[in-house]
């Protein structure tokens, strides 16, 4: 009798578990909701199609997103192209924000949720969206994320509307850029390595790296190499190479602005050639007085670039017309480059080598 009781009592004792965490979780998909499910930004939906400037407010800073000409532009980088899904995705982002809960109103407890006024030492972006007509129609302050605000997965966002102290916490996410050139399209060209017969890097001491392929099926060889010395990986040449495919700034400049001339820094510059008779040339600016958190760090590199044309064969794949364009582009902005573009563009023969045994 005793083992059977024990038994009877096991079985009843994990159906209340199970009942018990069945109830919480039913509970948890359901946070007390104060607001009566309010959209954050009603205005917003109502204009959504005839908005006409997004203004954002980030650490002491401000940049404006602006419709001109069937086009949206970043007008602090001297109205470079802004891609339509990335505003779009802002505004259907913001505009079904859904207030769930009210949180803290005491003004020394924002920063906790990134609601605080930007500044340098905050993370809170503040947010102003006008219509064509320059009238507000959504205004406030985005914090941080909630994650898991609900057992499927889904996130919230804290947010604070338009002034007010009172801060929510609202279904939906917002993934838009911090900074500005978060919100371009970064990519420039994008040219197959393979039909890049000669590379040739001319470094600020006045040594060079130079490679060459006899056709687009080959590897890319190194040149004037020790042939006692072995690469570090079977590759580097072809390496050197990829700068041209998908090629993408990490930031963008306008070229007439005041920049990265004024700082000490070194020139150097890479010429890839093409099979096609045409020529890419980087002209590089290390800058060489910037603090770094490591050696390991490299240095902000910045690029001029210009295709030249004069050589290209008849049946090029590369049309004439579309590297005049893209050349046209290319003067007018000077560009920020990636770490790893940055050293493919000035590395030197060494650093693909073994070291040397004793």
């Amino acid at each position: 009798m005793k083992k059977k009781s024990l038994l009877f009592l096991l079985f009843i004792t994990i159906i209340l578990v199970i009942v018990t965490i069945y109830t919480i979780l039913a509970k948890s998909t359901s946070p007390i909701v104060v607001s009566d499910r309010n959209l954050a930004f009603p205005n917003l939906l109502e204009e959504i199609n005839d908005v006409g400037k997004i203004v954002i407010n980030y650490k002491e800073n401000q940049y404006s997103i602006i419709y001109e000409n069937q086009n949206w532009f970043l007008k602090e980088k001297n109205n470079y192209l802004v891609p339509r899904e990335k505003v779009r995705n802002f505004l259907l982002e913001l505009t079904n924000l859904i207030l769930v809960e009210r949180k803290t109103k005491l003004r020394n407890r924002l920063k906790r949720l990134d609601l605080d006024k930007p500044s340098d030492i905050s993370e809170s972006r503040q947010i102003n969206v006008f219509n064509k007509n320059g009238k507000l129609i959504a205004s406030g302050f985005i914090g941080k994320r909630k994650y898991f605000l609900y057992v499927d997965g889904r996130s919230g966002t804290y947010i604070r509307l338009n002034n007010e102290l009172q801060t929510w916490l609202a279904e939906g996410e917002m993934n838009f850029g911090f900074y500005p050139r978060d919100w371009l399209d970064k990519k420039v060209f994008d040219f197959n390595p393979k039909d890049v017969s000669n590379i040739t890097i001319f470094h600020a001491d006045g040594s060079t790296t130079e490679s060459l392929r006899k056709n687009s099926e080959s590897k890319m060889s190194l040149l004037n190499i020790d042939p006692n010395r072995e690469f570090k990986t079977d590759n580097e040449g072809d390496r050197l190479a990829y700068v041209v495919e998908n090629f993408e700034f990490f930031d963008v400049y306008p070229r007439q602005e005041i920049n990265f001339l004024t700082k000490p820094h070194t020139k150097s510059s890479a010429i890839y050639k093409f099979f096609d008779g045409f020529a890419i040339k980087f002209d590089i600016f290390s800058l060489t007085e910037e603090k770094k958190k490591s050696e390991f760090e490299e240095p902000t590199r910045w690029a001029r670039i210009i295709i030249n044309p004069d050589n290209l064969i008849l049946d090029s794949k590369y049309s004439l017309e579309k590297i005049n364009i893209l050349n046209k582009f290319l003067k007018q902005w000077d560009f920020k480059l990636q770490d790893l573009d940055g050293i493919r563009t000035t590395k030197k023969i060494e650093s693909m080598l073994k070291p040397q045994s004793n």
